[in-house]
């Protein structure tokens, strides 16, 4: 999950912007029957909370991120920090996997992906020598290559790095996540425009549909992704040849596993949404992350100006656009959060009549309570009471009114 920004650009918006994404996803599955039924009793969930923890990124582990899984689920996350990374956009990942107790069904969390690209082949050029020059220091800059569609993005990207051994049977397209996506990113385009800042963005959400099988074990498995770029015009870099080219810097997010026994995909989504639908971010955490990224981008903005002075204009005129790029794919993705802040989380905010707390659970079900162990068990039926069917001590939480 990168941060979906670059050098640059102010970022303190870019991670909740990737978690919308991870929403919107959520709530993009069709709610289908539970995936748990205890025998005599209506349908009920009951989950746990998780947490992945940054050990190193600081000087003391921080809380980074945090969802409910069903309560015998096995789970690993961990945020990973890119050793020699020239593309900040990249600088850190937050991967997890959660499965079930027989390793059958699973959810997993992939990386996802920023990179660059221009419609002139000469810009492209200076492009791929700015990731030589910082190879040869040790770095890995942004990937180079065009703006991809969804679809394209997983064959290309994705499932070579993480599926290689499976069948592709579809690439299906997400078409009401793809809609709600483009219309944000248009909005975002015309509130630059009234800037001056001309702007063109485009975005699109598909899934691929797999199949392979684990020890025996015929699976499927939904491989998610929603893929968006913003352009600007700039001048072109063909020797001899004057005019103008776009320059693009586009975004993965969203990559998701589904995983489901053959037969059984459908009818485990509304398990995923509702675990989709509580990952949370740690304020604390991503306001560090975020000034990590700040000063990180603070030297590299001294940096190129100490080397603006010395190097050729065409180089100038390209770290600029490229500059402007960032600036203006974060006022895109600033939109793309504010539009998606009620529509992608798919939750309601309960309260704890007995200690006050609140806590935001999935809206599919209109009746939840908490346990002394820090579990919830949510229901759509009035008259479940897991007191009785479940045993222990459950409190019924409030429902919040907005």
């Amino acid at each position: 999950m990168p941060i979906c920004e670059d050098v640059g650009a102010d970022t303190k918006m870019q991670i909740p912007v990737c978690l919308s994404i991870v929403f919107c996803l959520a709530c993009a599955l069709p709610a289908q029957r539970p995936a748990f039924t205890a025998p005599g009793n209506p349908a009920y969930y009951r989950m746990k909370k998780v947490t992945i923890v940054d050990e190193h990124g600081f000087e003391r582990p921080l809380l980074a991120l945090s969802l409910l899984i069903p309560a015998d689920w096995q789970f690993h996350g961990a945020v990973q920090y890119a050793k020699a990374a020239g593309c900040h956009a990249n600088l850190f990942q937050v991967t997890f996997r959660a499965a079930s107790p027989d390793g059958k069904l699973a959810l997993e969390l992939f990386p996802g992906n920023t990179w660059q690209w221009a419609d002139d082949a000469g810009a492209v050029r200076l492009m791929q020598s700015s990731n030589r020059q910082l190879a040869q220091s040790g770095y890995k800059g942004c990937d180079i290559m065009p703006p991809l569609a969804a679809g394209e993005f997983l064959k290309q990207t994705v499932l070579p790095a993480v599926r290689r051994e499976a069948r592709v049977a579809a690439i299906e397209p997400m078409p009401e996540i793809a809609r709600e996506v483009q219309q944000q990113l248009q909005q975002a385009q015309a509130a630059a425009a009234q800037r001056g800042i001309q702007v063109r963005t485009r975005g699109d959400a598909g899934r691929a549909r797999l199949a392979y099988d684990v020890n025996g074990q015929a699976m499927e498995e939904w491989v998610t992704a929603v893929t968006y770029s913003s352009a600007v015009t700039g001048p072109a870099f063909n020797m001899g040849r004057m005019g103008q080219t776009l320059f693009y810097t586009c975004a993965a997010e969203g990559v998701f596993g589904l995983r489901a026994p053959r037969g059984q995909l459908e009818a485990s989504e509304k398990l995923f949404l509702m675990m989709l639908s509580t990952v949370r971010l740690d304020p604390e955490w991503h306001g560090r992350v975020m000034q990590v990224i700040a000063n990180m981008q603070a030297t590299d903005t001294k940096g190129a100006a100490d080397r603006s002075r010395i190097i050729t204009q065409s180089g100038k005129d390209i770290g600029n656009i490229i500059h402007q790029t960032y600036e203006n794919k974060k006022q895109s993705d600033e939109r793309v959060a504010q539009g998606f802040s009620q529509y992608i989380r798919g939750v309601e905010t309960y309260r704890n009549p007995s200690t006050g707390e609140t806590v935001d659970l999935s809206n599919q079900y209109g009746h939840a309570w908490a346990g002394n162990n820090g579990e919830y068990i949510l229901s759509d039926s009035a008259n479940f009471d897991p007191n009785v069917a479940v045993r222990g001590n459950w409190t019924r939480l409030e429902q919040v009114k907005r």
